[in-house]
């Protein structure tokens, strides 16, 4: 299947503690979404159905010959070494993917990575061992009841806001967000033996 940089971010999610479950360190791929999660958060994002249609039609991105779906079988690979060789496939140390990435499960232990450039024809090609195991069974973790409150906001700058009072309040005390309503303003807030912190957001209003 073809994935870009949004599908492989979610291994900054995975579990950084080694040895406690394997299947907590990595990144669970299907044919039509990539997931990670730490047992304390989690991030599923979907595969983008325009990416197929970026790969000029006389190149077409293919592992072995057949095209990346052919024969696709979920797996799931260590999040830390699958960031390592995107890294070693894109040709430079920290940067990010640029193109469309192929990833096929075709041998028991072993998962194929096949890179191509938005720019230029050239192929990358990596093999990294895959995780025997099954991913937890996340969905049912989803709420199905209706939300208390809804609210859409601009994602980047709630990150920022967020970034400065979660430094703040430290990993245990935490930053509590309070929702009012549909078209009222986002609250969180922070504190610690000597400071507060209390920001809000606008909604953005369709």
């Amino acid at each position: 299947m073809l994935y870009n940089k949004h599908n492989l971010a979610v291994a900054k999610l995975a579990s950084k503690v080694s040895g406690v479950r394997p299947v907590l360190e990595g990144v669970f791929f299907t044919k039509d979404k990539t997931v990670a999660t730490d047992s304390y958060r989690l991030l599923e994002i979907s595969t983008p159905a325009q990416l197929v249609n970026s790969i000029p039609a006389d190149q077409p991105l293919k592992l072995d010959d057949c095209p990346a779906l052919k024969g696709f079988k979920p797996f799931i690979v260590n999040a830390s070494y699958l960031e390592k060789n995107i890294k070693l496939l894109t040709n430079h140390q920290g940067s990010e993917l640029a193109g469309a990435l192929a990833v096929s499960h075709i041998f028991d232990n072993k998962v194929k990575m096949v890179y191509k450039p938005n720019q230029g024809a050239s192929f990358e090609t990596r093999f990294i061992p895959r995780i025997v195991d099954s991913f937890p069974d996340y969905g049912k973790l989803f709420p199905t009841k209706p939300a208390v409150a809804e609210i859409t906001i601009n994602g980047k700058m709630f990150a920022e806001m967020l970034e400065i009072v979660s430094k703040m309040a430290g990993e245990y005390t935490g930053v509590k967000i309070k929702f009012y309503g549909q078209f009222e303003p986002l609250v969180i807030e922070a504190e610690t033996k000597n400071q507060r912190a209390r920001g809000l957001m606008m909604p953005i209003k369709n």
